[in-house]
């Protein structure tokens, strides 16, 4: 059960900055396209509505604010790649699907 704990504080650390890149980037994106990639970040709903919940544990983004911590870094220069690598996974996962 540690363990659980211990994975939960570690991706919390970081998942408000993460959040607030990755609304920056949508906010950025076409109008037409905004609802979608919020429904794919898991805000919303398929309604537009707040999605309820928690969203996903930002693994990619996580793990690469972890690499910048640990090679001795502030980790903030690096939430724009941390949001990248974000947005490159949903991408995926659209395209697996």
């Amino acid at each position: 059960m540690a363990d659980t704990q211990a994975y939960t504080e570690l991706f919390e650390r970081y998942r408000s900055d993460i959040e607030s890149a990755l609304r920056e980037w949508v906010e950025r994106a076409p109008p037409s396209l905004v609802g979608m990639m919020s429904a794919q970040m898991g805000w919303q709903d398929e309604q537009g509505q707040p999605a309820a919940g928690p969203t996903p544990p930002r693994l990619h983004g996580t793990t690469c604010l972890l690499a910048c911590e640990a090679l001795g870094g502030d980790h903030r220069p690096a939430l724009p790649a941390a949001a990248a690598m974000e947005l490159l996974q949903s991408l995926f996962l659209v395209h697996e699907d």
